[in-house]
């Protein structure tokens, strides 16, 4: 039998109404001695691990691709649990620990930033962009000094 796969990777294209995952194929010893012919990649449609149903991989659909995503009931900001087995001539081996997704993309690109002279200081206002399901944890603000360079600065909520 295959051994215990590693957990599936959540994608950086992954966003907040697809999600993408990738896996590492067994080598070696992990595969049990013999051909890995395919993988069997589940998640459980955000029901906390309550049902699990396959995406890719299943008995009668072998599949040996090691990356999938998929559209379809992914909904804005939901939290999904996936996880993969490989199987080879002596049957499937052991699930892999659940990795925990959320469908979130990265924020809009705000709107340009206003400012106001405030005696020898500038203040810098902008709108809050579309944050995309997953909260803005800080801003990076760039002001420009010369033609060439900007000086950097984060502001961080």
């Amino acid at each position: 039998m295959p051994s215990k796969m590693a957990p599936v990777t959540r994608m950086p294209d992954t966003i907040k109404t697809m999600l993408h995952v990738q896996w590492i194929a067994l080598t070696g010893d992990q595969t049990g001695g013999s051909l890995i012919d395919s993988y069997n990649l589940q998640w459980d449609k955000a029901s906390n691990e309550a049902n699990w149903s396959d995406l890719i991989g299943q008995d009668g659909s072998f599949q040996t691709s090691l990356e999938y995503s998929w559209s379809s009931e992914v909904f804005p900001g939901s939290t999904y649990k996936v996880r993969v087995r490989a199987h080879n001539l002596h049957g499937w081996g052991s699930w892999s620990n659940a990795t925990i997704i959320r469908s979130t993309g990265i924020p809009d690109q705000p709107l340009p930033p206003t400012t106001i002279m405030n005696n020898i200081y500038v203040r810098i206002t902008w709108v809050d962009p579309d944050y995309n399901f997953e909260a803005i944890d800080k801003y990076d603000i760039r002001i420009g000094q010369s033609r060439h360079y900007f000086h950097s600065a984060a502001a961080v909520l």
